[in-house]
């Protein structure tokens, strides 16, 4: 979904078994694997790690994330401020989008009347950049990460516009690429883009990291 948009010219594998997805990657003779909750899988050694970390949410302080934490090559704490640190990351809001994928003036959108709903590992984030943006956020749906929506969803999201009489269902970059195979021409639909502001290169970091455990020689 997601990671397709951005790089469609590169393998994706999605799987549950993690290391068919790799033997796979390379019998189609890919040299970087990048893995996304590459934590998850403990039993796979992996050549460079980096955590993203946040002390306000819950798993933080299970004693196991501790310990997965101590063990990454590269660890940065999420910060609120617009610059983060070297050992910080942010978040940074791209823009505004309708269902089509055209960008939309936040003057124009500010005080409508929104349904909002998200599917994310920290869905109270979003729910506060959505209101510290200033829209009139009538109703928010939370839904876990890796959420599979359906039209049923989509109905209860419609009844909820409706009710309420409001603008806009809105939902992040990440619901909308799940979302929007289910027929949403109909339905007006807008998301938020962020990206992640990193402190620090993590290019250069991964290759000093390289050169150190000797995996490359430059």
């Amino acid at each position: 979904g997601l990671y397709r948009s951005y790089f469609p010219e590169s393998d994706i594998f999605i799987g549950k078994n993690r290391f068919r997805s790799i033997e796979r990657a390379i019998e189609n003779q890919n040299q970087v694997l990048l893995m996304d909750d590459g934590f998850q899988t403990t039993g796979l050694v992996k050549d460079f790690r980096v955590m993203l970390l946040n002390p306000g949410h819950h798993y933080y302080y299970l004693r196991n994330f501790r310990w997965l934490a101590r063990n990454s090559d590269t660890r940065l704490s999420y910060t609120s401020k617009p610059d983060p640190g070297r050992d910080e990351y942010t978040f940074k809001t791209v823009g505004i989008f309708d269902g089509n994928g055209n960008a939309l003036s936040l003057e124009s959108q500010k005080k409508h009347r929104v349904i909002g709903f998200s599917g994310l590992g920290d869905n109270r984030r979003f729910r506060q950049t959505v209101e510290k943006m200033g829209f009139d956020l009538v109703r928010f749906h939370d839904f876990r990460d890796h959420y599979h929506f359906s039209v049923q969803t989509l109905k209860t999201l419609m009844t909820d516009l409706e009710s309420h009489r409001c603008n806009h269902i809105l939902c992040s970059e990440k619901d909308y690429i799940k979302i929007k195979a289910l027929n949403v021409d109909n339905i007006p639909l807008i998301f938020i883009k962020n990206s992640i502001k990193l402190g620090l290169n993590l290019t250069e970091n991964m290759i000093r990291n390289a050169e150190k455990k000797g995996i490359i020689k430059t």
